[in-house]
């Protein structure tokens, strides 16, 4: 019985699928896959400093970590630092509070696969 279910678990496994959470982006870098640069850090350090004047911080990693962001792994992508999964909605208030500190952002449905 237990090696029924552990195949039963394997089989299963490649087809699960992990929840699209909502993201607000407040910006995207175009460089090499997995690769930083000066020019990035720059730019990353001065989005963050926008934030601060909304109370609210980012959250930054290579594209090629989500699901959702059509760049073919290039660049890195900057989202609003949250402890909670949002649904639409959610994001869509966070949007609004993003929006007097960084005019650019946006909301975008993605996965984050992480480190």
């Amino acid at each position: 019985m237990r090696n029924l279910l552990l195949a039963a678990l394997v089989t299963c496994l490649p087809t699960a699928t992990l929840a699209a959470d909502w993201y607000v982006v407040i910006g995207y870098f175009d460089h090499p896959p997995m690769e930083w640069d000066d020019g990035v850090l720059t730019k990353a350090n001065d989005l963050e400093a926008a934030l601060t004047d909304c109370g609210l911080s980012a959250f930054w990693d290579f594209t090629a970590k989500f699901d959702g962001f059509d760049t073919d792994g290039r660049g890195s992508v900057f989202v609003i630092n949250t402890f909670d999964r949002l649904n639409r909605a959610a994001a869509e208030n966070l949007l609004a509070a993003t929006k007097p500190c960084v005019p650019d952002a946006y909301i975008k449905e993605a996965t984050y696969f992480g480190e």
